[in-house]
């Protein structure tokens, strides 16, 4: 069952193309995706009911046991690190140095060199602690990572059944990622609707949060966020407005 939060944070760096977020568990990050799995390495996981991969020493999972591992796991994934990669037979040519860097970011939450593997041709990088609650996400494609943000936005809303929820636009989206950069939260639980309109507040409040102070001391960094505004659904169309008050 999906968990709805109050809230959604975003800390991006266009210079890593990462970004460290709260609010969003696996099972929402598959939905919000851009992009669709074939395989996950399990680099830290102590799942063991996937697939087992010799050469690594480590298990996998096909897209077909994600719903499985979510079930699982869903009150238990803790630490959870993974990366994509398309065929099994890909992690059979692994060298030693590769598989060296793979153990230390399952290990320590965090790339020795590199993100990315050619071998490998992963898209992602997923750090996660308490699923849901600090992840951090490195892209091989920035532009993923405003996706997955207007993704998170039309995600929440889903609840307004009587509501269609449209596409966010391609300027909207560009626009919310540029505010990640600054730390962007957008408070679901301050929405206004009408017949024709939604209206969720965003602040930018700061980068490298902890997320335990993020959420905690929410309301002092909203009324001393940087920026303030709207971000608005009217009929068809997104928009965002910033406000001083």
């Amino acid at each position: 069952m999906r968990i709805l939060r109050d809230i959604v944070y975003f800390d991006t760096s266009f210079d890593e193309f990462n970004t460290r977020f709260y609010g969003i568990n696996f099972s929402e990050f598959l939905k919000v995706s851009p992009r669709k799995f074939n395989n996950i390495l399990l680099l830290n996981s102590e799942y063991w009911r996937g697939e087992y991969n010799q050469n690594t020493s480590l298990y996998y999972l096909k897209n077909d046991q994600f719903e499985k591992f979510i079930e699982d796991d869903e009150y238990s994934i803790g630490d959870f690190c993974w990366i994509d990669f398309k065929e099994s037979s890909e992690l059979d040519t692994l060298k030693p140095q590769e598989l060296a860097e793979l153990l230390y970011l399952g290990h320590k939450q965090c790339p020795l060199n590199i993100s990315f593997f050619e071998r490998l041709n992963n898209f992602y990088c997923y750090c996660g602690h308490d699923d849901g609650w600090r992840t951090k996400l490195y892209c091989k494609v920035k532009t993923d990572i405003s996706e997955i943000i207007s993704n998170t936005v039309t995600l929440n809303l889903e609840s307004f059944k009587r509501r269609r929820i449209y596409e966010i636009n391609t300027e909207v989206k560009e626009e919310l990622l540029k505010l990640s950069r600054g730390g962007l939260l957008i408070d679901f639980s301050d929405l206004v609707t009408d017949r024709n309109l939604i209206s969720i507040p965003f602040y930018v409040i700061g980068k490298d949060l902890n997320m335990d102070d993020m959420y905690n001391n929410k309301e002092k960094l909203k009324y001393n966020a940087q920026i303030k505004g709207y971000l608005k659904q009217k009929n068809r169309e997104w928009s965002l407005s910033e406000k001083s008050w």
